[in-house]
């Protein structure tokens, strides 16, 4: 690899890095998380709750949204997730390219 093509992945991985610490400063978020409403059976009426891929509301997968909170705060922190997790694989993928770059020159 280039040393130009070094030093410039090794600035996009610190300005990505940085990207992540700004984001994760701004207060608490929820990975591979979305805000959905769901509707019971019955006359009951629907509610909102917060849907997760990953077990991160005390182990579950889901959490149900009080009325008593704010729906706008968790899609917030959603949208955090969204973004914090967009950021940590494009960093992923540049250290992995920094990392195998090394094995050649190593080996």
């Amino acid at each position: 690899m280039r040393d130009s093509t070094r030093s410039r992945l090794e600035t996009e991985l610190a300005e990505l890095e940085a990207a992540i610490s700004r984001i994760e400063a701004q207060g608490d978020y929820y990975l591979q998380a979305w805000v959905s409403g769901s509707k019971p059976s019955g006359k009951a009426q629907s509610y909102p709750r917060v849907q997760s891929r990953i077990a991160q509301f005390d182990g579950k997968k889901v959490r149900h949204i009080k009325k008593s909170e704010s729906i706008d705060e968790y899609q917030g922190r959603c949208a955090r997730g969204q973004q914090l997790g967009k950021l940590q694989k494009q960093a992923d993928r540049i250290s992995t390219k920094l990392n195998d770059a090394q094995t050649w020159v190593g080996a």
